[in-house]
């Protein structure tokens, strides 16, 4: 059995890139509509500020570190004089409650650096998937916003790619019943005049609708490549 039916060409992955850091464009370091790799650089935002902001909370980092020391010694030496009744007890449970105070102000700083250290990596902008990248949408010396929906690149994944293609509710008990044996039925991928084969997939997922208005219903199949625009089913 045979069914045909015109599908569109819909990337499972499209992401559109935007800045968690707020800074001047240093550089673009891709070509429009070309392949990328994920972790591959796309753009350099001016790391200069975070590294500043970086190196004064090191900084704060070594002295509450240093501080936090003094207070666990002298916590010891108020123990040590305590059992040796030197010192009331409250003056010991003092010092306890500064240790305490002194571990949470590093706590704080730890977070702080941390978050540093994450806007420094956020400078170095890099694609988040395989696939190519658009136009581009920004060029070096422009600022950005961190957080703004404003988008630098789009990249999209082309390997594989799905097909969403329409068929009537006829077939659907028969597609259905295929599914449910998981049984694998090809989908080959041909050109507007049905003469070239493109591809050839498989049917992955049919959709939990069908269209009243045309009494439809849509599936997804994957495919190796970007171009099809006529669909055949074998099973």
């Amino acid at each position: 059995m045979y069914v045909n039916a015109l599908g569109t060409v819909t990337p499972i992955y499209t992401v559109i890139v935007t800045s968690r850091v707020t800074g001047q464009i240093m550089s673009v370091n891709y070509r429009e509509g070309q392949m990328v790799h994920k972790g591959d650089l796309l753009l350099d935002i001016d790391p200069r500020p975070y590294q500043a902001a970086l190196a004064q909370v090191q900084g704060q980092v070594g002295h509450d570190q240093a501080v936090l020391n003094e207070a666990r010694i002298d916590y010891e030496r108020y123990k040590t004089a305590y059992t040796r009744n030197a010192i009331p007890k409250q003056q010991m449970e003092d010092q306890e409650q500064v240790v305490h105070q002194d571990e949470g102000t590093v706590q704080n700083d730890q977070g702080q650096l941390q978050n540093a250290q994450v806007n420094l990596v956020y400078c170095h902008i890099t694609s988040p998937i395989d696939g190519r990248v658009g136009l581009r949408l920004v060029d070096p010396g422009n600022i950005v916003q961190g957080g703004s929906t404003t988008a630098l690149v789009v990249v999209t994944q082309l390997q594989p790619i799905t097909v969403i293609f329409s068929v009537a509710e006829d077939y659907l008990p028969q597609i259905q019943q295929q599914l449910n044996r998981g049984s694998r039925m090809p989908v080959d991928a041909f050109d507007h005049s049905q003469k070239k084969k493109l591809a050839s997939g498989s049917l992955q997922t049919l959709d939990n609708q069908i269209d009243p208005t045309t009494a439809r219903s849509r599936y997804a199949p994957f495919l190796p490549t970007r171009t099809a625009r006529s669909l055949r089913i074998n099973s």
